[in-house]
């Protein structure tokens, strides 16, 4: 098995040093290779890489080699093989090439570390041109797995650039569930208070605005309870989770100011909420 692996890794520098030096184009992303349009059986060992070419075959390009080795390397059934493909072959494919690596990663079955494969190339695609990789998802990926691609796209893209996550969800219509904008808007309100406020004050469907505001009013707890909590009281119309909204809120304060927190609750009405918040200070410490 070294054995094996050593001459995969020697043909994968030898091809990139060829590649380098003939400066030859890379294939089309969706590759004709009959490799990768079969599913192999998983026991299938890593041989294609190591053999010598044909004399009456036509020449291979380097990149087709390392496609042809990064696929074997997924499919094989040992585990060092499927390890060397996945950490260390498919990183310098999508270097090469990003959108060879993700019609690669799209062929693969699922036991041939499919979801590793496609969360590499997106991991790296979304960085670098989100609306790229999320154009070649809705327009190559399986319909059954179209959501799950968009939704991964923008939970990695949200941190770094959550105005443009935002923007993803609703061109793409994927924030049906409303968790994915809460967990964009989250990153938004860090980022850009104002934009995000601004645009949940656009958005048309009061319980969703009630929920957005509960989501921004706990992104800020936790630098500023004070605000976090004017502005749980002052947006949001729904009681049962403006309550949830208090609660989370306090339960932050507490923690950064014990003092400001009990002045607020004090100010409460008798009643249901400013009991569970005297038990929220009882709670925490």
């Amino acid at each position: 098995m070294i054995k094996g692996v050593m001459i995969l890794i020697a043909v994968c520098t030898c091809g990139l040093a060829l590649w380098h030096s003939s400066r030859q184009t890379s294939p089309q992303f969706l590759s004709t290779d009959p490799q990768l349009a079969r599913t192999s059986h998983p026991g299938e060992a890593l041989t294609s890489a190591t053999k010598s070419p044909r004399r009456d075959a036509r020449p291979v390009t380097p990149s087709n080699e390392l496609v042809d080795a990064v696929a074997k390397g997924l499919r094989s059934s040992d585990s060092e093989q499927r390890k060397l493909a996945l950490e260390t072959l498919l990183p310098d494919l999508i270097r090469m090439d990003i959108r060879q690596a993700a019609a690669l990663a799209a062929s693969l079955p699922e036991w041939a570390s499919a979801e590793e494969a496609m969360k590499g190339v997106l991991d790296t695609w979304t960085e670098k041109d989100a609306p790229a990789a999320t154009e070649w998802c809705m327009s190559y990926v399986r319909e059954e797995e179209k959501q799950p691609c968009l939704w991964y796209i923008c939970t990695k893209a949200a941190p770094r650039n959550p105005a443009l996550a935002m923007t993803l969800v609703e061109d793409h219509s994927i924030g049906e569930n409303r968790d994915l904008k809460e967990n964009v808007l989250h990153h938004w309100a860090r980022r850009d208070f104002q934009a995000a406020t601004k645009w949940v004050e656009l958005q048309h469907d009061e319980e969703l605005k009630d929920h957005l505001w509960n989501r921004i009013s706990l992104s800020l707890a936790e630098t500023n309870p004070g605000k976090a909590a004017t502005l749980a009281v002052k947006h949001i119309a729904s009681e049962t989770i403006q309550e949830e909204a208090v609660i989370s809120v306090l339960h932050q304060w507490i923690l950064k100011d014990r003092e400001a927190a009990a002045d607020w609750v004090a100010l409460f009405p008798e009643g249901v909420l400013r009991d569970r918040a005297e038990e929220e200070f009882k709670g925490t410490h």
